[in-house]
C-alpha cells in the first residue's frame, strides 16, 4: 500500500497548533509542508522520478511548469516557494518563527488547493 503524503501535510498542522511551538517544530513542520506538496504534486501530475544528476525537485517542478494542465503554473510556483522555505528550515543557521511558519501553511494550502 502507497504512502499517503498528505499525512505529512495534517502533522505540520499538528506541529503548526501545538500550543508549546518552538523552532524545532516550526522547522519540522515547514520542512513536512514541502515534503507533503511535492509529492502530491508530483503523483497528480503522474511525473515520474527524473532521471539524471541531483536536482530532482527541480526537474519535477519543471515538468509541472510545463505541463499542459490547467493550474500547472500555480502548482509549480507554490512549489518553488515552499522549497525556498525548506532549504532554509532545514539547512539555514538563521531565526525562523511564526511568520515563515503560517508563510509555508499559506503555500500548501494554495497549492493543494490547485491540485
Amino acid at each position: 500500500m502507497p504512502f499517503d503524503w498528505n499525512q505529512y501535510g495534517n502533522l505540520a498542522i499538528q506541529l503548526s497548533n501545538d500550543e508549546n511551538l518552538d523552532e524545532t517544530k516550526i522547522r519540522t513542520a515547514i520542512s513536512r509542508f514541502y515534503y507533503a506538496a511535492f509529492h502530491m504534486s508530483k503523483a497528480a501530475f503522474n511525473v515520474g522520478n527524473p532521471s539524471g544528476d541531483g536536482g530532482s525537485h527541480e526537474k519535477v517542478w519543471e515538468a509541472i511548469k510545463r505541463s499542459q494542465q490547467i493550474g500547472c503554473h500555480k502548482v509549480a510556483d507554490h512549489g518553488y516557494r515552499l522549497k525556498k522555505l525548506r532549504r532554509q528550515a532545514d539547512y539555514v543557521d538563521v531565526k525562523m518563527d511564526n511568520e515563515d511558519l503560517n508563510e509555508a501553511r499559506y503555500e500548501y494550502d494554495s497549492l493543494i488547493n490547485c491540485l
